[in-house]
């Protein structure tokens, strides 16, 4: 029986220092609460949404706001809905226009503008947010216009922290003659963000770096004269999308209009495109090509969903190879294969990508679910209209631009702990916010019970996760030494009580964290650490485990069968024809082997079975012929297996023994000398089985001469 004493020594606070190396566990209790909820409500299209914060999306109905296409909305990180906008309008939380949120220089067309509305959260005001909208292009050129990007700031201090537009913050120019395509890439650290567009005219890109200062001038990325012209057909809508992949140093744009998609190699410290390559998509002509495009979120692949009604994947990892790109296109739904039109893409927090999906005439909405986009081909599994979205007018239903919140840089740290005192437990970083697993909100906590703790530390560009693994001594004190044990005849145990920066004593004084035992007995060791000492005590006994089988060698009749039991110490045993802890079942001759694993070796017992024919017995004729020629002049009994003949016993009509012999001699026709007359006799054989069991046989036999 083990023994185990706590004692305390002087207790004093132990606190945890945060010297220790970074690592990347978390506790699975923190994960969830980890996640940022910015984008988890979309409110785009037909006066409705999505809301993810479920995990999987979660129809939303009847919002003010309706738009083809534009259309962005902004959550708080825990995934509560801020403020949504069309680039005419900004609603609040609640649905209701902000004070000063109408007239917002951007919505034409029914917010057909493929990227138009676009959500920047500030760097120097984390309760401040860039609105940039974008004008239809079409629309400007049919009314002699020039399409333009501006920005408005939307403060959420104002209006009782539902937000309002800033007065002299609304609808300031940043560029004239641009396509329908917006890309923003958010940095890291809070550094700030990249917002990429593109100038129809000239085709050139144009970088704004946003950062605490503000929105600086744009950086110019020159179109290259040898990737040809990508027309713009004129007065017709410049659709299609711009997207970077996941790490920002690829960019993709394509336009409706021309079956010819760009790629780009970005540079996040400069905002300059380089290495432009041409990707020919080709398609059906103009106005049934691509609408939108979508990298998975490991950046491998690049999906490319069209008018002319298919959905494309290709081999991102092979840019900046043109043709090798345009050769890795496989055709998820092929080029005419469907008589739905697929048009703007989003990833989702889900890690899956959305497509609208819609009939020839707009006629109703459906969303085209990517369940795996980072799978290649079918793999991926694409469910073309996964779900029916609501519906009231023609809108082409585009799920709109994911926010840009303040990229903030997490970092995550696992801490252990022995003790049997209350300790109290810090993050160790100076942070604006801490949340603990238990529902704490100061720097450090105390605790007295065993457990995995977690500490998340906010600052405005960074999170801290401190997991602490905190082991209470005398908790854990019944399994230092573990249970008692064997020892076998000839061999050492090792005993380990070992705990980091503590001491030890054991009972001959030895005071290694270890202790060599050679022979049976009893066992104690001190362990003494952080102001309190434990004692544990563990038996070792002499090993004395045993295996038999419960049978002798034993012989069974053919076709029967024996159960062959056994007995044994140890709780698992097997026979050599794969039984397992059990009685054997044999029915076949052979010699049967049993084994078992012991702390002392291999234990084995073997046992042999035989078969005989047990239909096997003597045979008598009925009849024989004493007339001395030789054949058939003895009545006797004959057997072809291993019996053993006892007694026969001959007897007459009248009941008179006229003879009787012991072993195998028979009858020769004769009583007293004398030949006996013709006639049928009795006779009664017994005799030994080959199991040994005594058995008799009675019958007649006809005498002839």
């Amino acid at each position: 029986m083990k023994v185990i004493s706590i004692s305390f020594m002087s207790p004093k606070p132990f606190y945890l220092r945060l010297l220790l190396l970074c690592c990347s566990f978390i506790a699975p209790a923190a994960t969830n609460l980890f996640a940022q909820g910015e984008d988890n409500i979309w409110i785009f299209g037909d006066h409705h949404g999505l809301d993810f914060n479920s995990g999987a999306p979660v129809i939303i109905n009847n919002t003010p706001l309706a738009a083809s296409e534009s259309a962005a909305s902004v959550s708080d990180e825990n995934g509560n809905l801020l403020f949504y906008s069309n680039s005419e309008s900004v609603w609040n939380r609640n649905g209701n226009v902000m004070p000063n949120g109408t007239g917002i220089i951007g919505y034409t067309w029914g917010g057909s503008t493929t990227q138009g509305t676009g959500i920047v959260q500030s760097i120097a005001n984390p309760d401040q947010y860039y609105l940039f909208a974008m004008e239809d292009m079409s629309y400007q050129q049919y009314n002699n216009g020039t399409p333009t990007l501006r920005y408005s700031v939307i403060d959420m201090s104002l209006n009782g922290g539902l937000g309002d537009v800033m007065p002299g913050q609304k609808n300031i120019l940043l560029e004239t003659h641009i396509s329908e395509q917006m890309a923003i890439l958010p940095l890291d650290n809070c550094e700030g963000y990249w917002l990429v567009v593109r100038n129809y005219s000239t085709q050139e890109y144009k970088a704004y770096k946003i950062d605490a200062t503000g929105i600086h001038p744009p950086v110019a990325s020159p179109h290259d004269p040898a990737m040809g012209v990508h027309p713009t057909q004129g007065p017709q809508s410049n659709g299609g999308e711009m997207k970077f992949n996941p790490d920002g140093t690829v960019i993709a744009w394509l336009n409706f209009y021309t079956p010819l998609m760009e790629m780009g190699t970005f540079d996040r410290n400069t905002g300059l495109i380089s290495n432009r390559i041409t990707i020919n998509t080709t398609w059906w002509g103009p106005g049934t090509g691509n609408c939108g495009l979508a990298f998975s979120p490991d950046g491998t692949k690049l999906y490319l969903p069209g008018g002319s009604y298919y959905v494309r994947q290709y081999d991102a990892t092979l840019y900046p190879n043109a043709a090798a790109i345009e050769a890795s296109k496989t055709e998820l739904i092929p080029n005419g294969g469907s008589n739905r039109k697929f048009m703007g893409t989003r990833l989702g927090p889900d890690g899956k990508i959305y497509i609208s999906t819609t009939s020839l005439n707009f006629a109703d909405h459906t969303m085209t679910v990517i369940n795996n986009p980072n799978a290649a081909g079918a793999a991926c599994n694409i469910v073309p209209d996964a779900f029916v979205m609501p519906y009231h007018n023609s809108y082409s239903n585009v799920p709109g631009m994911k926010a840009a919140v303040r990229k903030k840089t997490t970092s995550y740290y696992v801490h252990n702990a022995n003790t049997c005192t209350p300790l109290t437990i810090s993050s160790g970083v100076s942070a604006d916010s801490y949340t603990w697993s238990t529902g704490a909100t100061t720097a450090s906590i105390t605790t007295g019970m065993q457990g995995t703790y977690w500490v998340r530390s906010m600052s405005p560009c960074t999170v801290r996760i401190d997991t602490f693994h905190i082991t209470r001594l005398n908790d854990a004190a019944a399994n230092i030494l573990g249970e008692d044990k064997a020892i076998c005849p000839g061999t050492n145990l090792t005993l380990n009580a070992g705990t980091a920066g503590a001491s030890y004593l054991w009972q001959d004084g030895s005071t290694q964290a270890t202790y060599v035992v050679s022979q049976a007995g009893q066992y104690i060791v001190q362990i003494t650490k952080n102001g309190c000492t434990i004692s544990d005590t563990v038996n070792i006994y002499n090993g004395s485990d045993y295996l038999s089988v419960l049978k002798s060698d034993t012989t069974i009749c053919e076709h029967t069968s024996v159960s062959i039991p056994v007995e044994t110490s140890v709780s698992e045993y097997q026979w050599d024809n794969g039984v397992l802890s059990a009685p054997l079942t044999v029915s076949a001759a052979g010699t049967y082997i049993v084994t078992a694993n012991s702390p002392c070796g291999i234990l084995k017992d073997t046992i042999t079975v035989k078969t005989i024919d047990c239909a096997c017995v003597p045979v008598l004729p009925n009849a024989f012929t004493p007339n001395g020629d030789g054949r058939n002049d003895l009545f006797e009994a004959k057997a072809r297996c291993a019996v053993k003949l006892v007694q026969m016993t001959v007897y007459n009509r009248y009941g008179q023994r006229i003879f009787e012999s012991n072993g195998i001699k028979g009858w020769d026709g004769n009583f007293k000398g004398k030949k006996v007359e013709t006639g049928v006799y009795c006779y009664y054989l017994t005799y030994t089985d080959q199991l040994g069991k005594t058995a008799t046989l009675k019958g007649d036999v006809t005498l002839l001469r």
